[in-house]
């Protein structure tokens, strides 16, 4: 039933531009990287980077159409197409929806939404897609790695000042079916929240969720009782439970932004093979008129894989330059190391821009 929820709203958008008031806005980025070493490119925020140079990996250009329906009720829609899915192809275009949903303001305090949105992870997931919000090209991969990034389903917002710290919350009910992600997993009785509280030029934020996952493998079946070919490969269905939490602790004082995050996923729950994943990452950026360096330190921790515990460090220094209001170039080296010792160095420049 909850899969449905975005199909209705979508109808229920385009059916009210008539009488809507409606903005649109833009944002994309343009990138273009190489990675070296071994396993280039396979793992990290430069995913999908090889040997030579490429556009395609984190090249893509999104739309977001915002009706203000009736009174308190809106509706909002976002859909992004990267450069992989053929976007040189007007008749092949591959869309991603990642947000269609239905906003009702109660108040000034509370609001609920209905069904495709983000799903509140991160400190920066409301901003995930849009590079020009944040001061890397891509948010990091080694921590902002969750399976699913959207779901269909409700949450409820509720925001308010407690004296001279500001507050804010949101509980999030829904599923992430296998038809909206590109990794054959199904995700169900996804809940859970995020709070957070600023106070001047500090934030907190604390997310928990749990949600079962749903996925199908390959597993050898082993030799026949006698001579010839053997038994095909079995098919076995893994599931289980699921649960994450992140705290993220963000200062934005004067021309400086410090980050420092860790997040936790149990996925135990999936059987004997797996364990907890724990990546950290500290964050500092400072602005230099339109030039703002960064430099991003962390490891993502693997406990109880396989009986085996691994630690695998990665660093990411960069620099962006903000020549409009309304875009920016940016250009990072990164260094990363994974379980198995593997190392690999990138380096990405990319165009962004977010017009609204």
């Amino acid at each position: 039933m909850l899969r449905n929820i975005p199909f209705t709203c979508f109808i229920l958008f385009f059916s009210s531009l008539t009488t809507a008031e409606v903005n649109l806005s833009g944002f994309g980025t343009l990138a273009l990287g190489i990675a070296d070493g071994d396993s280039a490119g396979s793992f990290g925020s430069a995913d999908g980077y090889s040997d030579s140079f490429s556009l395609a990996p984190n090249t893509f250009i999104g739309g977001q159409l915002f009706a203000d329906i009736y009174g308190n009720l809106d509706a909002v829609v976002q859909a992004t197409v990267d450069a992989e899915r053929g976007w040189d192809d007007a008749d092949n275009i591959d869309a991603d929806l990642t947000w269609a949903f239905l906003s009702y303001r109660f108040n000034d305090h509370w609001q609920l939404q209905a069904g495709r949105q983000r799903m509140p992870h991160y400190a920066y997931s409301d901003q995930l897609l849009i590079s020009y919000a944040y001061h890397w090209i891509n948010a990091p991969g080694q921590l902002y790695n969750a399976p699913f990034n959207s779901f269909n389903g409700v949450s409820l917002l509720n925001s308010f000042d407690a004296g001279a710290v500001y507050l804010s919350s949101q509980l999030v009910y829904g599923e992430e079916p296998d038809s909206e992600n590109d990794i054959g997993k199904q995700y169900s009785q996804i809940w859970g929240g995020r709070l957070s509280a600023s106070y001047q030029w500090l934030t907190a934020t604390v997310a928990y969720f749990a949600f079962d996952e749903q996925f199908e493998v390959n597993r050898p079946a082993g030799p026949g009782p006698g001579p010839g070919p053997g038994p095909a490969n079995q098919t076995q269905v893994i599931e289980g439970t699921l649960k994450s939490w992140d705290f993220a602790l963000k200062a934005e004082a004067g021309d400086w932004l410090i980050l420092a995050e860790i997040t936790s996923v149990d996925l135990r729950d999936l059987g004997d093979r797996y364990g907890i994943r724990q990546p950290v990452m500290l964050s500092v950026a400072k602005n230099i008129g339109a030039f703002t360096p960064h430099v991003s330190l962390g490891y993502n921790r693997e406990l109880d894989f396989g009986n085996d515990d691994s630690v695998s460090p990665f660093a990411i220094i960069g620099s962006r330059w903000d020549f409009s209001n309304k875009a920016a170039l940016k250009a990072e080296i990164s260094t990363e190391e994974d379980e198995e010792g593997r190392t690999r160095h990138a380096f990405e420049a990319a165009l962004v821009f977010a017009i609204f």
